[in-house]
């Protein structure tokens, strides 16, 4: 399937960074993964439905999650906050990570969602959105955290840190 990227949202397709989460830096982030370590207890992960909205509602905005489609041969996005996407006025929520239409959001989140499944581990990615002209380039920073029940991983939910750089700023 050939897919066009969108006037509106479109970015370079560049390889993440994969690190430990234990490594984040937002302080959101690190919220996030304190709360879901708090969730789980002594089990593998916590559910999905474990986590309550009210909870995590500084967060909200930024918080994806995804269900594992042929056991992790794709991802299909079951919730998408408003922050997630800035510019695409196409809502996600529904669709299949390998139809996303901007192609670095396809291999940036596709490596990263197969990493988390193949591990089982939460993960933290960083990467930075080259957009062309008609957005801002940001670098981005991830938790990527695997939810489930007994040994069965049935979806990760992420939160992503948008920082935003002006045009022409160094390490753009």
């Amino acid at each position: 399937m050939e897919h066009r990227a969108h006037p509106d949202f479109w970015s370079e397709p560049t390889r993440p960074e994969i690190r430990a989460a234990d490594t984040v830096e937002d302080p959101d982030l690190r919220f996030m993964l304190e709360h879901w370590h708090a969730l789980r207890g002594d089990r593998r992960w916590p559910r999905r439905t474990d986590f309550v909205p009210r909870a995590i509602k500084r967060c909200l905005r930024m918080v994806h999650i995804y269900e594992l489609v042929n056991d992790g041969a794709d991802f299909r996005a079951r919730l998408i906050g408003t922050g997630v996407f800035p510019g695409l006025a196409e809502d996600q929520t529904g669709k299949l990570v390998s139809e996303h239409p901007d192609p670095g959001v396809r291999l940036r989140f596709g490596l990263i969602l197969t990493h988390v499944v193949k591990t089982g581990e939460p993960a933290r990615s960083l990467a930075r959105r080259f957009t062309g002209p008609l957005l801002h380039d940001a670098r981005t920073e991830g938790l990527w955290l695997p939810l489930g029940s007994g040994d069965r991983l049935e979806h990760v939910l992420a939160v992503s840190s948008l920082n935003f750089i002006a045009p022409g700023a160094a390490g753009a």
